[in-house]
């Protein structure tokens, strides 16, 4: 098993989508087999494109740090920050729904940095885990119903994340025919 020998990554990236596949790849090589590089992928994905699609970082840039420690991963993104809008109770689903799947409620946050810049965080840990695919039934079915939930609004999802949803149901062994069929709107739209 190779794991990553670097105990940290930083990068800096331009604030637009094609910068997506970059963070994706560099967060992937940083961490190589590491026990939940998969999950920490999707995870930089979505806070990359929250980064991209709902701060200031659009004009600009954003960073992103990734750090090691025995037995858990943290990873961060820091953008220029802008107006963070709380989501309504009935709202559809966000990618960040799937932070939440991965590290727990306690396992992800926002902090405001000096000079009005927020750092958005996420923490996984595999303590008594040995590959990726040791999960137990509980966190593979709340991932599964958050990617399913998600993939049925592909227009309000990027492309990034989409692909890799996909993925992600694969690999918890989701056949094709019971992965969701994009409805494109919400079930309760007129």
């Amino acid at each position: 098993m190779t794991i990553a020998t670097s105990t940290s990554y930083q990068g800096t990236f331009h604030g637009r989508p094609d910068e997506l596949a970059r963070v994706r790849k560099e967060i992937a090589a940083y961490l190589g087999e590491c026990p939940v590089a998969d999950d920490l992928v999707l995870i930089a994905d979505e806070l990359a494109s929250n980064s991209i699609l709902h701060t200031k970082s659009r004009a600009g840039s954003f960073h992103v740090r990734c750090e090691l420690s025995p037995e858990s991963v943290r990873l961060e993104v820091k953008d220029l920050g802008g107006p963070w809008r709380t989501r309504k109770k009935d709202d559809r689903p966000h990618g960040l729904d799937i932070v939440q799947a991965l590290t727990g409620p306690d396992g992800w946050g926002t902090e405001r940095t000096p000079g009005d810049t927020r750092v958005v965080w996420a923490t996984l840990e595999w303590t008594g885990r040995t590959g990726c695919n040791d999960m137990n039934d509980t966190w593979e079915t709340t991932v599964r119903t958050a990617a399913n939930t998600m993939l049925r609004y592909p227009d309000k999802i990027s492309d990034g994340l989409e692909a890799e949803l996909y993925a992600l149901l694969e690999k918890l062994g989701t056949a094709k025919a019971d992965q969701p069929a994009s409805t494109g709107t919400p079930d309760d739209a007129a």
